[in-house]
Order: C-alpha cells, then sequence, then structure tokens
C-alpha cells in the first residue's frame, strides 16, 4: 500500500484476545470426552465462519499486532504486522503477503 492510501488505522488486537480466552476457559470446564468433542466443533465451525480466524492468538506471542485498516478508497482490511502504526497518513507498506481477501501479513522489516 503506497504512502497516503489509508484513511484510518485501529489496532484490532483487543477485540479477539478475550475471544480466544474464552474458548480455552470453556474447554477447560467439560468433564466428558463426548461432551468436549461436541463443544469443540461446535466451537470450530462458529470460528472458522466468523472474522476471529484471521487472527491467530501466536502472532500475539511473537510480538505481532493487529490492525483494522480503512484504505482511501473505503474498504476495511486487516494487517498483521510488528511494526505500531500510530498514524494513518505515513503508513507505507510494501511487502504484504496475502493470507485471504482482506488480511494481509507484513514481512517487511524498518
Amino acid at each position: 500500500m503506497p504512502r497516503g492510501s489509508i484513511s484510518s488505522v485501529e489496532i484490532a488486537n483487543d477485540t479477539h484476545i478475550p475471544v480466544y480466552l474464552a474458548y480455552f476457559f470453556v474447554a477447560l470446564s467439560i468433564d466428558s470426552a463426548v461432551t468436549f468433542i461436541i463443544v469443540f466443533s461446535i466451537i470450530f465451525i462458529f470460528l472458522n465462519f466468523s472474522s476471529l480466524v484471521r487472527f491467530d492468538p501466536l502472532y500475539a506471542l511473537a510480538g505481532f499486532k493487529l490492525y483494522g485498516v480503512v484504505s482511501s478508497s473505503n474498504v476495511k482490511i486487516y494487517i498483521i504486522s510488528k511494526e505500531t502504526i500510530k498514524n494513518a497518513t505515513d503508513v507505507e507498506l510494501n511487502d504484504l503477503r496475502r493470507i485471504n481477501d482482506f488480511t494481509f501479513l507484513d514481512m517487511g522489516t524498518r
């Protein structure tokens, strides 16, 4: 994304991590293996059809941050980057790898 093509940036880490923690604690409270498999299957299906599958919590452990970026053409995408993005006008992302249609991984080092 060339400089000036981003109209706004917001950090999205805070919305995804609590959801994964909630799933983890629900899984800890299940006693039966059959119930665990059923609950795990339901959670797996919901995660695959939701936007939460875009950000793996292991990225957070590796130092990556998830940003919701709105381009100048009013398209919202997600950028996973190690860089701290504070100002939308100064961002220039040249080495992005596509994860899916609306999520990209920033491979660049600055």
